[in-house]
């Protein structure tokens, strides 16, 4: 998504979100990772000419794959990418794609399955990084495709079918528990701190240049 501002003191600005590594499945004899970039945290670059001037973010060093985020943001504003890696790739595409990805990984390469849309009218979405986590072991692959499809349409039955597999479902919520901590996706408003509501970012990069 591109701006257009009449007066600044930058040339540009790059915005990356913070991505999410929902889970990770396997596919034949391939393995995959689920992604998914929020609006709330952001690496904002700004820059004059092909320099980088300031550098602000609400993505802590401590959040899971933070190096990667910051790696990959930098790279695109300086128009240098290496996808060294499946999850280095994967970060990027997702920048770029925006909503909810499944990508398998072909050798070093990721491959997108599914690209979502996701409906943010109809579910909230709220994340705890300090609660409780668990490591992320392999599953199925069809549990993250109904629930990509269930965040699509609405249909709230495919999310919690989903869940059921992935996680718990609880008064009509979603829990997700990862290595990112705890992720609840609900149909109303859910105010039980600590968790913030959070958005899912389906047009994730934003870059913003001076006219």
């Amino acid at each position: 998504m591109v701006f257009f501002l009449e007066s600044w003191r930058y040339d540009w600005l790059i915005s990356c979100p913070l991505i999410l590594v929902l889970g990770w499945f396997k596919l034949g004899r391939y393995r995959g990772a689920v992604f998914l970039p929020l609006t709330n945290f952001r690496l904002n670059i700004f820059g004059k000419g092909r320099s980088i001037v300031r550098v602000v973010s609400n993505i802590s060093y401590n959040t899971l794959f933070s190096s990667i985020i910051h790696k990959v943001c930098r790279e695109v504003s300086m128009g240098q990418i290496s996808n060294s890696d499946f999850l280095t790739d994967a970060f990027m595409k997702t920048m770029y794609y925006g909503g909810y990805n499944l990508f398998i990984d072909v050798h070093g390469e990721a491959i997108p399955l599914t690209i979502e849309y996701i409906d943010t009218e109809n579910y909230w979405f709220y994340l705890k990084l300090d609660g409780e986590r668990c490591e992320m072991n392999e599953t199925n692959i069809e549990p993250w495709l109904l629930l990509g499809a269930g965040l699509r349409t609405g249909r709230k039955e495919l999310v919690y079918q989903a869940c059921s597999s992935l996680g718990a479902v609880s008064s009509g919520k979603c829990v997700l528990t990862g290595e990112y901590g705890e992720l609840v996706i609900t149909s109303r408003e859910y105010m039980d701190k600590p968790y913030i509501r959070v958005v899912p970012d389906n047009n994730s990069l934003r870059h913003v240049v001076k006219v």
